[in-house]
């Protein structure tokens, strides 16, 4: 979701990428040759970057024309823009980190542990975390390449989000990660495990709010269920089936989810106690 402008970018299994205003309207798409394993937006709409299994990656304008578009040598398997859409990380099958700016020139590629699944900018800070889709979970800085921790739980993880809180005059990033055998997980910026009020459910994707910390999980049923702070319950609610994907308004007033019978479905969500 572009957080900034209130849009959204979704991708299907016959190889469109299409924008959505926050009314669900169609505001364009693009058809990839291959099959889309990532894509993301920039928060404020005016960048959107795709990574097919080809191996291409595709940086493209609001209206979808390329503005570049390169080759990675191994396959791509995810994709993040930092907020001002200025910097594209991805990572590929060979466990290579790359680092890209807006003209697609290279500013890094750093070699990591483990390949990543899932890469996600910390907000106002210049470094990534990510996960593998098992048994591992890293905080980078993309530029030097140094680690600034990492963890292996023996669990298989499904989305991954990050939670931020003002805190004595300065921005906490943690790490909450949905998982498909341990319910959710969360790290702080320093990598020390966050504790939850109460167990959560298998889940298989998260999203959080920017403007409070508010954060929902899609479960492996259809149900997705909403969090406040640590871990307080905030809502419930039941989906037609199953969502593969969900992104939260900045305010955490409406949820959208993607859903496995192909239905896009905005929610209106409970003001939190």
């Amino acid at each position: 979701m572009a957080r900034e402008s209130n849009e959204l970018i979704l991708w299907d299994d016959q190889y469109w990428i299409t924008r959505f205003d926050s009314d669900g309207r169609s505001q364009g798409k693009v058809h990839q040759s291959a099959r889309i394993v990532s894509a993301t937006i920039s928060e404020d709409g005016t960048a959107i970057v795709a990574a097919d299994q080809s191996g291409s990656v595709f940086w493209y304008r609001p209206d979808f024309s390329i503005r570049w578009q390169e080759s990675l040598p191994s396959k791509p398997l995810c994709v993040a823009l930092d907020a001002p859409g200025s910097l594209v990380a991805m990572c590929d099958s060979d466990s290579q980190l790359h680092l890209f700016d807006d003209h697609g020139i290279v500013q890094s590629r750093i070699k990591l542990p483990r390949p990543l699944h899932q890469l996600r900018w910390c907000p106002g800070e210049s470094e990534l975390v990510g996960i593998s889709n098992y048994g591992f979970v890293v905080r980078v800085n993309p530029q030097s390449g140094a680690i600034t921790w990492r963890d292996t739980p023996v669990i298989h993880h499904g989305g991954l989000a990050i939670l931020t809180e003002t805190k004595a005059n300065s921005l906490q990033s943690q790490a909450i990660v949905a998982c498909f055998s341990d319910g959710v997980r969360g790290y702080d910026s320093r990598g020390n495990p966050m504790r939850f009020h109460e167990k959560q459910p298998a889940c298989r994707d998260v999203a959080t709010a920017v403007l409070a910390p508010l954060w929902a999980l899609a479960g492996v049923e259809a149900r997705i269920d909403g969090f406040r702070d640590s871990g307080a319950h905030w809502f419930h609610l039941p989906t037609a089936s199953p969502a593969v994907g969900i992104a939260l308004e900045s305010s955490g007033e409406r949820l959208y989810a993607a859903l496995q019978d192909s239905t896009i479905c905005c929610l209106k969500l409970p003001r939190p106690k």
